[in-house]
């Protein structure tokens, strides 16, 4: 399909949406973090907001998993090592990094998300597996 017709498609669907009342707002884009310090707790700037602090109100990690160096050194691995996205998650804790495969070798993601933390002391097991409806482990990586 010609890129022409796939912006018309597109466009009309984000009208759709727009007209229902049902389009994604716009992303707020976490530019850094400010450790917590004193009595306050950790900090965010947001793009387009220069050096004003904001809080993180919908994190959902109430026990400050997405905040430990590990598990943020753990997901910038697995993004330099072609993974499409990372996402934590406070449950295990957990990284999920989505591959393509066309782009990036997932055994190298998980292995180099391993090296992440195993350079901070910390055991894990690398799973790869491919999307599927329902869940099931393809084959493990340790």
């Amino acid at each position: 399909m010609p890129l022409s017709k796939i912006e018309k498609v597109l466009s009309d669907s984000l009208n759709a949406l727009e007209e229902r009342g049902s389009l994604k707002s716009r992303e707020t884009v976490v530019t850094g973090v400010i450790p917590a310090k004193g009595n306050k707790g950790p900090r965010y700037l947001v793009e387009g907001y220069g050096d004003k602090e904001f809080l993180r109100m919908n994190s959902n990690s109430y026990l400050g998993i997405t905040l430990k160096k590990e598990m943020i050194e753990a997901e910038e691995e697995a993004m330099e090592s072609g993974a499409l996205g990372a996402s934590l998650s406070g449950a295990g804790p957990t990284i999920i990094a989505i591959v393509e495969r066309k782009s990036a070798n997932p055994y190298d993601v998980a292995k180099a998300m391993k090296n992440g933390f195993n350079s901070e002391g910390i055991e894990c097991e690398g799973y790869v597996s491919r999307s599927t409806v329902g869940a099931h482990m393809i084959e493990s990586y340790t």
